[in-house]
């Protein structure tokens, strides 16, 4: 029993050790295709990027986002949780200079409003307890200067982008999990003559994948999971941290057999966890292509 014991703990040390010093740093490109367009459309490739969680000297990260420059995306939506600290903007502005070249737009999440803080894990498997926020993070200034990058804010906004000659229609809301959402803000039918309609938004909540399905989107991009950011090897995320099942905290997925929704697991961590098991810091690249 205590050999047992003694190599039980040096699995769980190892695994940690794994955890904190190579998996979180090993950013990985996933691909997914997405059947959404009429039959003969032209693809759209679509960056998902989410909770960058950027901090001042976070090099390494930084360096690997400017070089997703390199795919030459025809879209780049980002769904939130780019800060970690008040004196991030510069390096969150550094890191997403080259993706401001083509067409791109945001939403906020929790944590571009409140600096992390250090909470038990166990809080995690509490979602209804009362949780605490960090210092108030410079969001107004984070998203000021996203726009005059030409990044546009699509929170609680509908608009039209042309993207090829084809019409991608845009609704986003504000951060679901601080109840900042207001979808009532955006509702009514997505545009019937768009090539694709596509919600934004930060958390996948099922209050708001149901509305956006109900309101003829074909696919609407979250994050907010980290994918579980601790997963149980070839099994599902331990929590998700909303209302969204553990089996469906990150990646592509149908919501009621009509509409795709995809939650980036993202590329940072909770500076008080700075630990990813089982589940890679990511961006997707999503390829838009015909129905069957």
């Amino acid at each position: 029993m205590r050999r047992a014991g003694s190599a039980l703990g040096a699995a769980a040390a190892g695994a940690v050790l794994y955890g904190t010093l190579v998996e979180r740093n090993a950013f990985t490109l996933r691909q997914f295709d997405v059947p959404v367009l009429e039959p003969g459309a032209r693809p759209i490739r679509v960056l998902h990027l989410s909770d960058l969680h950027i901090t001042a000297r976070q090099h390494r990260k930084h360096a690997w986002i400017r070089g997703l420059a390199d795919l030459r995306p025809d879209l780049v939506i980002n769904t939130g949780d780019s800060l970690s600290a008040a004196d991030a903007i510069p390096a969150v502005m550094h890191a997403l200079e080259p993706l401001s070249a083509f067409p791109a737009v945001f939403v906020p999440g929790n944590n571009d409003y409140y600096a992390p803080r250090f909470r038990n894990p166990l809080v995690y498997f509490r979602p209804h307890i009362r949780r605490d926020y960090g210092p108030p993070l410079p969001w107004p200034q984070m998203a000021t200067a996203l726009t005059q990058a030409g990044w546009i804010d699509v929170t609680h906004v509908r608009t039209t982008l042309s993207i090829g000659g084809q019409e991608v229609a845009l609704s986003g809301t504000d951060d679901p999990h601080l109840r900042r959402a207001r979808y009532d803000l955006v509702a009514g039918t997505a545009p019937v003559n768009a090539a694709v309609r596509i919600g934004v938004t930060h958390s996948p909540e099922p209050f708001l994948l149901r509305r956006f399905a109900n309101d003829g989107y074909d696919l609407v991009l979250a994050g907010h999971t980290h994918g579980g950011q601790v997963r149980i090897p070839f099994g599902p995320a331990l929590v998700t941290n909303c209302g969204i099942e553990r089996t469906r905290a990150r990646w592509l997925h149908q919501w009621d057999g009509g509409m795709y929704f995809h939650v980036c697991a993202g590329l940072g961590t909770n500076p008080y966890a700075p630990i990813r098991f089982c589940c890679r810091p990511e961006a997707t690249l999503l390829t838009l292509v015909p129905r069957s």
